[in-house]
């Protein structure tokens, strides 16, 4: 196959204008935007004695019933490690349900928190 030779000028011209054109680099260089880390606190979290802590929870368990793991973090200012410690000492977890990925008071510890209230 062979091009015509009428237009082979302008077909040139063409080609050069494409190549041209695609080595140009249209790109433009962008301010990258400032990102703030999502780290919590620069301080490390110091834990708190065992009874008071038990203390604090039980009064948080009496203002809401259920409390995801983030939010005792947060109202109790202590270590999620540490607070899992006694987490599973007197809370269950519940794992499905309304109440999916909470924490709540077990029977057994609700009647002794009751009954020291009684007194």
């Amino acid at each position: 196959m062979e091009p015509h030779k009428e237009n082979m000028e302008e077909y040139g011209r063409l080609c050069h204008e494409r190549t041209k054109e695609s080595m140009i680099k249209n790109r433009q260089i962008q301010d990258k935007k400032e990102t703030t880390p999502v780290k919590q606190s620069d301080m490390k979290r110091t834990r708190r004695d065992h009874g008071e802590l038990e203390d604090i929870m039980f009064k948080l368990f009496e203002r809401q019933p259920n409390w995801a793991l983030k939010q005792l973090v947060q109202e109790t200012d202590q270590p999620a490690q540490f607070l899992k410690e006694i987490l599973n000492e007197l809370y269950e977890y519940n794992k499905r349900g309304t109440n999916q990925r909470t924490y709540e008071l077990k029977p057994a510890s609700r009647k002794s928190v009751e009954d020291t209230l009684a007194e």
